[in-house]
């Protein structure tokens, strides 16, 4: 049998484990992406702002 069967029986073997931990990361990765697109648009808006205009906050 070659190696590229063998691949195959086992993601066929492991499919329904495959989607199930797919199916927990997948709102995992959108809330991180939220988090990292909020990181950025902080930065472009503090970075229009001079440290003494923050500082008046």
């Amino acid at each position: 049998m070659s190696r590229g069967a063998e691949m195959i029986r086992t993601i066929e073997k492991y499919k329904l484990g495959y989607r199930n931990i797919i199916s927990l990361a997948i709102p995992i990765i959108i809330g991180q992406l939220g988090g990292i697109i909020t990181g950025i648009a902080d930065t472009l808006m503090v970075g229009w702002h001079s440290t003494e205009e923050l500082a008046a906050q």
